[in-house]
């Protein structure tokens, strides 16, 4: 079951920041008339329990909904990048500010760029939050061959450091993206050689061009990761934010701070 957790802190910010008008403006009126309180704005009950947690709930809604929002890997659909284990901290400002549940943009600020790391909500379940790679920005015209190789506007990506593994199943290189006028984005990159480049619902030689409002998004681990090649593009209104880098990796329910890096 996938719950959708923003929603809910709004939900007992609500409440609690009712309660708390309730009890500030009317209920303490009537302790100080009943004369049973010294304080009678002091908290009281089950009305000033709720009181007292609408401000750290509020405090968090603020945090998560405009800030940072920690983000756990679920599966190995970034690797060599990212790993199942890690917990990634997500900057919520970078792409614009966004009303919490709603997430109509209320501030712009900046536009995802070729090679970000993005968290954003699956187009086919919002409720569930992804993480890939921007590959391809509004306009870009996107190809992947069968032989694996990634052209964007009709330029091979090129790649470098190509490591193969002993057994000639994996192969590990160095992608640098595009970024217009600046030094492209180096990354690491995973292939599985004996798989067909074709996946899921779609069959290579993949092209496509990326319609305004949207972005072509791909994972590291480009033969084991569900992305637009499989579900389409991703509408600009479900991003929720850029990755930062690693905090912290849990190995076996065990913590380390080996893996920490900004990305």
């Amino acid at each position: 079951m996938n719950i959708d957790i923003e929603f809910w802190i709004l939900m007992i910010v609500i409440v609690t920041g009712v309660v708390a008008l309730v009890d500030r403006f009317f209920l303490a009126s009537k302790r100080a008339a009943s004369g049973q309180y010294e304080k009678p704005n002091d908290y009281h009950g089950w009305t000033g329990l709720l009181r007292s947690l609408f401000p750290v709930f509020l405090l968090v809604l603020v945090l998560r909904s405009f800030l940072i929002e920690p983000f756990t890997i679920p599966s190995s659909s970034m690797e060599p990048t990212l790993y199942p284990g890690d917990f990634v901290f997500v900057n919520k400002f970078t792409y614009g500010l966004r009303l919490p549940v709603l997430r109509t943009k209320i501030v712009d600020i900046s536009d995802p760029k070729r090679g970000d790391i993005a968290v954003f909500r699956f187009p086919q379940d919002e409720r569930v939050n992804y993480i890939k790679r921007v590959v391809g920005l509004p306009g870009d015209r996107i190809r992947y061959d069968a032989d694996k190789s990634l052209f964007i506007n009709d330029q091979r990506v090129s790649l470098s450091d190509v490591e193969v593994s002993e057994d000639l199943r994996i192969k590990e290189a160095t992608e640098a993206l595009p970024r217009g006028s600046g030094e492209p984005v180096e990354h690491q990159i995973r292939i599985e050689m004996q798989k067909s480049a074709s996946q899921g619902n779609f069959q290579a030689p993949f092209e496509a061009i990326v319609p305004e409002g949207h972005y072509f998004m791909m994972g590291d681990n480009r033969d084991n990761s569900s992305d637009s090649r499989m579900w389409g593009f991703l509408l600009e209104r479900l991003l929720v934010g850029k990755a930062q880098g690693i905090w912290i990796h849990f190995e076996n329910w065990k913590p380390t701070f080996s893996r920490n890096r900004l990305l």
